[in-house]
């Protein structure tokens, strides 16, 4: 055999595949060619010819067939079981679901090329594992990586869950109690950490819940961990470097009239409010009266402390000491009957799926990932050559209980994140997307028909982004520590069709849909049919943080910046932000605003900023919305001094003929109470300002100085709108209820994976409810969906039985043709004869 007839790489398939049969076509015109040679010998082997090409063309057929399955329609299935699998299985074995591979890290050595499956047993757990995966499929042929059925009495919808942490059953753990503490529980857990590796001070779970680091002051509630103000000490100024060359900071009085020892606090992790949407960090060196050194300069800010054991003295506080290899806890009421499970993030963990740099078309579907730095990620690679990575999809997977949820740090092509369930993550949801060159400036980064939950959530880690993406689609983003869907800064928006509440729980000066700066390449960002309501802003950041509480709230739909252009805003229903503003314009330019219903009880419907110096002829698109708010309906700020701040000033950034309806919270507020207003923000030095009130107008007075075409709400229109914010909130409370019976079926599946599965919820499981095609059992609306393959199927091509359909077609009308060539040609020569 030639060398040629050896199958090729991915790379070289299709010029293979062609260089064969271009051979078998030789074959079969060279069997033509003959038969007719016969044909003209004499009319005696006439019928013998006939009989020998159909022969030879049926074998032609068939060799080709054969050779186009081998290019086109050949996958290789690679089979994964943690209870019933075997290592020592030779790879050609580890191809029949009835003799699976065992470890993970047998996966790591293939090198997948198009069309090939990687298949983990449904129900199965892998325990201080990760998988790597490299594979070149094709758009047509996409390397798959999926689940299959290896035990039938799993239940519908469990997925093979992958955690790179160590799993240690709390029946096999003999605890003692702290002798410093009675409270505090305390087990020697060196014979189950392996060598080498440390547990990570945010990597201790209880029960699957989530112990924070002993710190001071204490959580007030510590199963709410949003934060509060008791929970800081406010509030600590940055001082700058000493003589030393360390960074010193002040403390307040609250902290000194808590009267602790000089050095009590050494060692320890100063976590501080620095922004109203962000946390800084600093490791204290020392510190003594009011004086705090550190090795990292801090900011300013409301601040606690955490990480040294004596710090641990209240329920929900653990700590482990990676020398002496000892777990201490403080459990909570419930975990002091019973500690089931002890989960532990080890610096082992950085990733649970990771997709190796050069990998292309790759689908990661149907897994459950937990317990790791982040759940699935592309390798991190900046170049655009050979090596980049392209084309990934992560879909139907459930990803929980990580620091960061997907993380894809330099896209190429399309990156797909679509229909996961991502919760409970102590940083980011979806995120990444590095501004690395012009391609990947221009990829698509989308996450669509994700449910998106519990995102930074422990108060002072991290501030916690739903989705960091450019293409946000139909997601459902709830419970989030900052804002909930943000639209990457250098790029192209859509954000779309999203349903988003309960935002900005643990920061302020955020959104729902945050937008900032404009898009390369003369890009547009666009938000629209969007479903907003409750966002929160964290009190800390108003009463500690910054000194103008209008400015550290958060709003619903915000951009920001006085670099953002390019923009439009158009059908987006806004309600009930608690703080601030229903839709704030923050110094960005030029925009549209359209058809938004807008209606914010506790605060102002719409805001408007500018930065006077920078752009003066700036005007607002905005018309046709519907706009009403409690506290204000309309707001314009100007960045200049109060002085040159007049309503002939702020009408020219208003613009005319916007023909908005305005609503107020009741028909006579607006009569009456001034609720459209002009303010002067001026810069006090650092992130602090001071704002005066130049103006406030009644409806009246607004209409005469702004000669605006809008019209006030009549009686039957806020009738009509009273019926519709009724309809929304039983909409919203609906939507609470699915996604709480959705994360209880979530949580009861987990208590059936092999080995190590411990049921932590009572049965029965929640109805399924819509959603999660995987998770919830119901079909699935994904185009190119494997749901209805059998298990182990999933993730097979189509295209091959295409290919091999089309070549056999193609071998057929060829035999045809010969056959009638023939015919014809013996014809003429009998009549040749004859004559």
């Amino acid at each position: 055999m030639t060398s040629s007839s050896f199958p090729p790489s991915s790379s070289s398939s299709s010029s293979w595949c062609f260089h064969q049969c271009w051979l078998a076509f030789g074959s079969a015109a060279a069997v033509v060619g003959g038969g007719g040679g016969g044909g003209e010998g004499g009319g005696g082997g006439g019928m013998h010819q006939q009989w020998s090409l159909i022969r030879n063309s049926v074998l032609v057929g068939f060799l080709l067939s054969t050779l186009a399955t081998l290019a086109f329609g050949a996958k290789t299935s690679y089979y994964f079981s943690s209870t019933m699998g075997d290592d020592s299985l030779s790879e050609q074995q580890a191809q029949k679901s009835s003799t699976p591979w065992k470890s993970l890290s047998k996966a790591a050595r293939l090198s997948l090329r198009p069309g090939d499956n990687l298949l983990l047993c449904r129900g199965d757990a892998w325990f201080n594992e990760k998988l790597e995966v490299y594979g070149r499929g094709t758009p047509d042929l996409p390397v798959v990586v999926s689940s299959y059925t290896c035990n039938k009495d799993v239940p519908r919808g469990i997925h093979p869950l992958v955690n790179p942490g160590v799993r240690i059953p709390g029946s096999v753990v003999r605890w003692v109690k702290w002798a410093a503490n009675k409270n505090v529980l305390v087990a020697d857990l060196s014979a189950f950490i392996p060598r080498g590796q440390d547990v990570q001070y945010w990597g201790i779970f209880i029960n699957d819940l989530l112990y924070h680091a002993p710190r001071i002051p204490n959580y007030v509630n510590p199963m709410e961990t949003r934060g509060s103000a008791g929970e800081f000490w406010c509030r600590f100024q940055s001082i700058g470097k000493s003589v030393d060359g360390e960074w010193e900071m002040s403390a307040p009085k609250s902290y000194l009239n808590a009267k602790f020892p000089d050095g009590f606090l050494n060692g320890s992790r100063a976590i501080i409010r620095r922004w109203a949407f962000d946390w800084g960090r600093c490791d204290v060196k020392y510190h003594k009266g009011a004086s705090f050194f550190t090795e990292q300069e801090c900011f300013s800010g409301g601040a606690y402390f955490e990480g040294p054991l004596q710090l641990l003295d209240a329920p929900r506080e653990a700590f482990f000491d990676n020398v002496e290899r000892r777990l201490y806890v403080y459990p909570i009421a419930e975990h002091r009957v019973s500690i089931k499970v002890i989960d532990l993030v080890t610096d082992f963990s950085q990733q649970g799926v990771l997709i190796r740099a050069g990998s292309q078309n790759i689908i990661v579907e149907n897994l459950r990932v937990e317990k790791t730095q982040t759940g699935m990620r592309t390798e991190y690679y900046e170049r655009n050559d050979d090596n980049a990575t392209w084309n990934v999809t992560f879909r139907r997977n459930v990803i929980q209980k990580c620091w960061h949820g997907v993380h894809v740090p330099v896209p190429r092509g399309v990156m797909l994140v679509e229909g996961n369930d991502i919760g409970w993550m102590i940083g980011n949801g979806i995120h990444g997307f590095l501004q690395t060159d012009a391609q990947s400036t221009m990829s698509t980064y989308m996450a669509r028909r994700n449910v998106v939950h519990h995102v930074g959530y422990i108060c002072g880690w991290s501030r916690g982004i739903g989705i960091y993406a450019n293409n946000i689609i139909g997601n459902v983003v709830y419970n989030v520590g900052w804002s909930a869907c943000y639209g990457v800064w250098f790029s192209y928006n859509l954000i779309q069709g999203n349903i988003i509440y309960d935002f900005c729980r643990t920061t302020s000066d955020g959104a729902g849909v945050y937008i900032f700066k404009t898009a390369a390449f003369n890009g547009m960002k666009v938000v629209r049919d969007n479903y907003i309501t409750e966002g929160y802003g964290n009190e800390l950041a108003i009463m500690c943080s910054l000194e103008n509480g209008r400015y550290e709230a958060t709003h619903g739909i915000y951009l920001d910046g006085n670099a953002t252009t390019r923009f439009e805003v158009v059908n987006n229903t806004i309600m009930d932000i608690r703080r601030g503003a229903a839709i704030r314009l923050h110094r960005a330019m030029s925009g549209l605003w359209a058809d938004n219903f807008v209606f914010n009880s506790p605060g102002c419907g719409i805001e408007l900023g500018v930065e006077a110096s920078i752009n003066p002829n700036v005007v607002f698109n905005m018309y046709s919305n519907l706009i009403g708010g409690g506290e204000c309906i309309l707001m314009f700020i100007a960045w200049d001094n109060p002085r040159r701040i007049n309503s002939r000033y702020a009408k020219s950034y208003v613009g005319r003929d916007t023909n908005n309806t305005f609503c107020p919270e009741t028909l006579t507020d607006i009569l009456l109470r001034p609720q459209f207003q002009t303010i002067a923000r001026a810069p006090i030095g650092g992130d602090v300002y001071n704002d005066t009130l130049v103006t406030m107008y009644k409806w009246v007075d607004y209409i005469d100085t702004f000669e605006d075409y809008s019209t006030v709400c009549k009686l039957m229109q806020w009738r009509e709108v009273q019926r519709k914010l009724s309809a929304l909130q039983d909409i919203w409370a609906a939507t609470r209820n699915q996604q709480k019976e959705r994360s209880d079926r979530i949580a009861w599946l987990l208590g059936f994976v092999r080995p190590d599965g411990v049921k932590l919820v009572p049965d029965p499981p929640p109805p399924p409810v819509a959603g999660n095609a995987e998770v919830m059992g119901t079909k699935s609306p994904q185009s190119g969906s494997s749901e209805n393959l059998p298990d182990s199927e999933k993730g097979a091509p189509i295209v091959p039985l295409v290919a091999v359909t089309g070549v056999s077609a193609m071998v057929l009308v060829l035999d045809v043709a010969a056959l009638l060539y023939m015919q014809k040609k013996h014809r003429r020569g009998r009549y040749r004869d004859s004559s």
